[in-house]
This record gives structure tokens, sequence and C-alpha cells, in this order.
């Protein structure tokens, strides 16, 4: 059973916009950057362990649809594009988080 929203949480809401407004996502080093500082904090919202499951993933692609609004109503294949590569970032760190040696 996933947790309460996480993007309620003051911090994760932080990073997230911090990284949303930046002008490439991913293109530049810092972008990427912030985009992984709002993955860790929402990993650390939750705590160790099993983080995928405590993470809804639904709550990250509502926020990316009003927050992308205008690339998608210019170019709807390259937003669907671009969220489908953050929703799979995201995914793939949530699960290498998750990950534990023998």
């Amino acid at each position: 059973m996933p947790e309460k929203n996480y993007m309620q949480d003051q911090d994760v809401r932080s990073y997230y916009d911090r990284w949303i407004k930046s002008p490439t996502l991913f293109d530049h080093r810092r972008d990427a950057e912030g985009f992984f500082k709002f993955v860790k904090a929402c990993i650390n919202y939750v705590g160790k362990g099993n983080t995928f499951k405590k993470l809804d993933i639904d709550i990250l692609k509502l926020h990316l649809y009003d927050d992308l609004a205008e690339l998608r109503e210019k170019n709807y294949e390259a937003y669907d594009n671009t969220k489908h590569e953050i929703v799979s970032l995201f995914q793939t760190l949530l699960e290498y988080e998750d990950t534990e040696l023998p």
C-alpha cells in the first residue's frame, strides 16, 4: 500500500520544483543532478527498503502532466517521450536503491 502523497512533503516538493523549472531537465549536468536530488529526497521521505512499492509512480505522472503542459500542447509525442524517460529513470533509481548485496 503506497504511503501518503510524497509530493506534499516540503523537501521533496522543493527539489522537484527546482528540477522541473530547469531549462533542459536532463541535457545539462546540473539539470540531471537536480533530478537525482529530487529522487533522493523521495527516497529519504519514505525511508530505506522497498521504496519502489512505497512511492506511487502515478503521483509523479500527474505532476508531470501539469508541469509539462506547454510541451504537451506543442508536441504531444515529445511530451510523451519525455514523460516516459523521466518515469523510467525514476523507477530505475528506486530499484537501484532497493538492491541489496547478499
